[in-house]
């Protein structure tokens, strides 16, 4: 017995690289993926700018802008040439090139020219395809001719020799000949009952047996898109979702709600999200994403709303948003990945717009150091001649800690490079300084009766002599009146932009309706 233990540990030791399990894995701000096995150990490093998963020893992969295929050696196999690519399936393996779709098989051979703008792979032999955008879809075999003329709107893979898709009249079944298996319809009127007699491949076996509770949830989501199926249709789903362990009836009845399908034709944004995190608590990893949307804009629909058209605009949350994102990230999701980027890049850049005005507004509520910080980040990032003007005011004026006379003079010059000029006239007051400093010292050197005001007065006292009610001039100002001046800037603010900070302002404002409990309707 313990022979045959130790025989069997040494087999499973022994599996080669090439047999193990690999998913894909993001580095940690998700600008290169890489592969791990099962363990979690990286095997492949992260080099590549995306990628998918392994099927039939190959996976496609993105470098240097093209895609190509790699071994789990990290091997290269087909060359990096393509503008996309999906996964082999059945031996051969959708590319695109010159903006269309073809298929090539493992040897990087083209045995279908890229003429079609979508494609699914290859399953029994057949493959969807549409040759124009929006115009419609037919099959294709694996020598590329076209056994099934485009005619449908929806074209599912074909399972044990027949396929859901759908016309103009509705959903039905077909076998690889294109011949109907569901009998006569009703224009609009019927949809075809998930429960009803399976349909009858060439074979003669059942092809859709009543036990399959996926297929029935995916045809159920298809058809609840159409008001005549719908309520068939939402009925399946809440059966499902009423059994506690399929999460994908959860989540499509979540996007149902989403967009209005349920109680067509209001949005039950609350109960999108209800059915939403039902899902993602189960692990389905598609709602973790669409959790992210319905957070990021409050509509299910992947556009900001104004606020008079979105009734929901309190329950956007950007933090939630990008947290979902990232769940669903790392599951591989490369939109999601897109979209954490962009949340982040989109929240840089309104912090980046209004840290001058941020730092005004901490500037005239004497919170000098906050000011700082915002000033900081304006001029040093933004290149904002205003904030640089700021920098230069807070030391002139001695307001922060540090402060430094020198540096005043470096940020007004700064700021009268990018365009404010009269800050060259704030440098030349401190130039005047330095100069009236270095003279009295001289007179100082020279003097027997030398005071500690004729060497070291401050510049209020240096400013009031020269430029006050006794001095030969009086065009400038008091120091304690340089102050920025609040800039508002026309148009920099976009009316979405506005639009979003709006609904901000309603989120807060009404926060505890965050708390409440989500209806079931």
């Amino acid at each position: 017995m313990i022979k045959s233990i130790l025989l069997l540990l040494g087999v499973v030791l022994s599996i080669p690289a090439h047999a193990q399990e690999l998913e894909v894995a993001w580095n940690n701000d998700y600008s290169l993926v890489g592969y791990k096995d099962s363990k979690g150990v990286l095997v492949i490093p992260y080099k590549y700018k995306m990628a998918s998963t392994f099927a039939e020893g190959l996976a496609p992969v993105k470098l240097n802008g093209k895609w190509g295929y790699i071994d789990k050696n990290d091997q290269q196999r087909i060359a990096f040439i393509y503008e996309d690519a999906e996964p082999f399936s059945e031996g051969l393996a959708a590319v695109k090139a010159g903006g269309k779709w073809g298929f090539i098989n493992k040897q990087g051979k083209q045995i279908v020219a890229p003429a079609y703008d979508w494609v699914n792979g290859f399953k029994e032999g057949m493959a969807a395809v549409a040759p124009v955008q929006k115009a419609g879809w037919g099959y294709i075999n694996k020598e590329g001719r076209m056994v099934i003329r485009v005619q449908y709107r929806i074209a599912r893979d074909f399972s044990g020799g027949v396929a859901l898709v759908a016309d103009q009249k509705g959903y039905l079944h077909i076998d690889k000949n294109g011949k109907t298996q569901d009998g006569e319809r009703s224009v609009n009127t019927r949809a075809i009952a998930a429960t009803a007699t399976p349909a009858q491949g060439v074979s003669g076996k059942a092809t859709m047996p009543d036990n399959n509770p996926d297929a029935e949830i995916e045809a159920a989501s298809e058809k609840m898109k159409y008001p005549a199926s719908a309520p068939a249709a939402i009925k399946i789903l809440r059966k499902y979702d009423a059994a506690g362990h399929m999460p994908k009836a959860s989540y499509y009845l979540a996007r149902g709600f989403a967009a209005g399908q349920v109680n067509p034709p209001k949005k039950e944004i609350d109960s999108a999200l209800f059915y939403c995190q039902k899902a993602t608590q189960q692990g389905y990893r598609p709602a973790m994403y669409f959790l992210g949307t319905l957070y990021q804009h409050a509509t299910g629909d992947d556009i900001p709303m104004p606020t008079d058209r979105n009734r929901y605009a309190y329950l956007i949350d950007k933090k939630k948003a990008r947290y979902w994102y990232n769940e669903a990230a790392q599951t591989g999701n490369m939109w999601a990945v897109q979209k954490v980027t962009l949340l982040d890049k989109a929240e840089a850049a309104l912090e980046l717009r209004d840290a001058y005005s941020n730092g005004y507004t901490a500037f005239d509520n004497g919170n000098y150091e906050e000011a700082l910080r915002w000033w900081k980040l304006a001029a040093f990032e933004g290149h904002d001649a205003d904030a640089y003007y700021g920098l230069a005011v807070l030391h002139h004026m001695g307001k922060i800690p540090g402060a430094d006379y020198n540096k005043a003079i470096e940020y007004y010059q700064k700021s009268a490079d990018l365009g404010k000029k009269e800050a060259l006239a704030e440098k030349q007051k401190v130039l005047d300084y330095f100069a009236a400093l270095e003279a009295a010292r001289q007179r100082a050197a020279t003097a027997k009766n030398a005071t500690t005001t004729q060497t070291g007065e401050s510049y209020e006292e240096w400013w009031e002599k020269t430029y006050g009610r006794g001095g030969s001039q009086n065009s400038r100002p008091m120091p304690n009146q340089n102050i920025p001046q609040a800039t508002y800037r026309t148009g920099s603010q976009s009316e979405s932009d506005r639009h979003q900070r709006a609904m901000d302002q309603i989120y807060r404002d009404t926060e505890k309706q965050m708390k409440r409990g989500f209806k079931y309707e």
